[in-house]
């Protein structure tokens, strides 16, 4: 959040607003002198946290593009390991297409206010049995590339009877997750309409191909259905 005439601001006014600094004194844990390289006193950060409904007139800005790329792609990502595309794990080549489906995670995550994948300790053999139980069986490169297949699932795509692992062994198809998400088993009992969870589906469907080349791209999405009747209506309205 970038806060309007936050530069033209005086001291004065950034301490009614933020509270003055708090410092303190600088240590060394053997209670020696301290050399000429470190300050004599370390400052708090300030704490911009502003509730909600507190926020006014205030624009978004995005920053803090060390990941981003062009030509040259990194070999491994540093996104939060349930919200990394399928062929992270599989060490192929990651493109636009990366972003697609962790942009799905994520509006699944804020719309539902829980992950799409889940695991108590996320690994990567836990997050691809969780994206198996969610979208179905990988493609057959990735299913014979698996070497702990075996530990989660038969053959035939099923779960191994004897998997003894910390995660539940039961297929939760996307569908399912998505009423999950909308509070409600039952369409009477969502939050969202029939309608509209069939649209944010489709989407999701759409962005969440296991082939990079099969996933929509960002334009697509942003002119989906679902986009063009409730996601931007719903921008439109804050």
């Amino acid at each position: 959040m970038e806060i309007p005439k936050f530069d033209s601001w005086t001291v004065d006014e950034v301490y009614k607003k933020f509270g003055e600094p708090v410092s303190v004194r600088n240590r060394r844990l053997d209670d020696g002198p301290l050399g000429p390289e470190v300050p004599s006193h370390s400052v708090f950060p300030v704490d911009m946290v502003v509730p909600a409904d507190q926020v006014e007139q205030s624009r978004i800005r995005i920053s803090d593009f060390g990941e981003a790329f062009l030509d040259h792609p990194p070999k491994t990502l540093h996104t939060p390991m349930l919200l990394l595309p399928p062929e992270t794990f599989f060490h192929e080549t990651l493109g636009p297409p990366a972003d697609i489906w962790t942009l799905a995670c994520t509006l699944y995550e804020i719309l539902g206010e829980r992950p799409l994948f889940e695991a108590f300790v996320p690994n990567p053999d836990d997050t691809i049995a969780e994206m198996i139980s969610t979208l179905g069986v990988l493609p057959s490169r990735w299913w014979k590339q698996w070497q702990k297949r075996p530990d989660y699932f038969l053959e035939d795509g099923s779960w191994n009877p004897e998997f003894s692992g910390i995660m539940s062994p039961v297929t939760r198809p996307l569908n399912e997750r998505l009423w999950g998400m909308g509070r409600g088993r039952r369409p009477e009992q969502c939050k969202f309409s029939t309608e509209e969870m069939a649209s944010l589906e489709r989407l999701l469907v759409g962005m969440l191909k296991y082939e990079p080349s099969e996933r929509i791209t960002a334009g697509e999405a942003v002119r989906s259905d679902y986009m063009t009747r409730w996601g931007r209506p719903a921008i439109d309205n804050i």
